[in-house]
């Protein structure tokens, strides 16, 4: 189905595209978004963002943020790197805290553990094949491996 953006007319106004990217518009919310990457890279809050690039909330600010890094992946290696730079550093301030008991410091290291694996994408599904195991039990049982294997694979392949 089509987007309704791409049904969508141009605006124009004696000729000028108002979504063309050198249409002054668009160069002026290119570097608003550009602005908002540094000021988030640098640590400021969203809220923060958005009261001084004048988005209407946290979730603009954050819509201007992720539209500016989209396919930029130099950018978005470097904020990255920045947040584990941030967790880091919070982790050693908590952590001598956590390994004496204290239940609050605990909770705050797995935390930041825990944001640190989703950030690294160390929560990625693991794929196994089975195929060899597959084989395996079809001998044992006296049965056709090759149609085994192909009926675990239309049932995989049907999400079922």
């Amino acid at each position: 189905m089509p987007s309704k953006q791409a049904d969508a007319p141009k605006r124009t106004r004696k000729g000028l595209d108002y979504n063309a990217p050198s249409h002054p518009r668009m160069v002026k919310a290119k570097e608003r978004e550009a602005q908002a990457v540094q000021m988030r890279a640098a640590g400021a809050t969203l809220s923060d963002i958005a009261k001084q690039l004048g988005y209407r909330g946290k979730q603009g600010a954050h819509t201007a943020i992720m539209r500016a890094l989209k396919g930029d992946e130099e950018t978005i290696d470097h904020v990255r790197t920045l947040e584990l730079w941030r967790m880091d550093r919070m982790l050693r301030a908590v952590f001598p805290l956590a390994i004496t008991g204290d239940l609050q410091a605990i909770d705050r290291v797995l935390k930041i553990s825990d944001a640190r694996a989703k950030l690294l994408g160390l929560y990625k599904p693991i794929k196994i094949d089975i195929t060899e195991r597959l084989l395996a039990e079809a001998e044992r049982f006296g049965l056709d491996g090759d149609e085994m294997v192909a009926a675990a694979e239309e049932i995989i392949a049907e999400g079922i």
